[in-house]
């Protein structure tokens, strides 16, 4: 799947509206690396928007990080 940036668009931001967790941030830098060096993507980028693992959350991360 493709994802075009808007305005106020952020790693983060886009990791919560398609994965619901800022987790999935992760993911969309890894199969986007060329970006990987913004905070606010540029308007119009055309982003990889890999599927979803099973887990966003491993085990170790904090139960705050976590989407339990």
């Amino acid at each position: 799947m493709k994802y075009i940036t808007k305005q106020g668009d952020t790693w983060d931001s886009l990791g919560v509206q398609i994965y619901g967790s800022t987790i999935g941030a992760s993911y969309l830098i890894v199969a986007n690396s060329d970006l990987s060096e913004w905070f606010d993507l540029p308007i119009g980028s055309v982003l990889d928007v890999p599927k979803a693992p099973k887990t966003l959350a491993p085990s170790t991360l904090p139960p705050w990080l976590r989407d339990e």
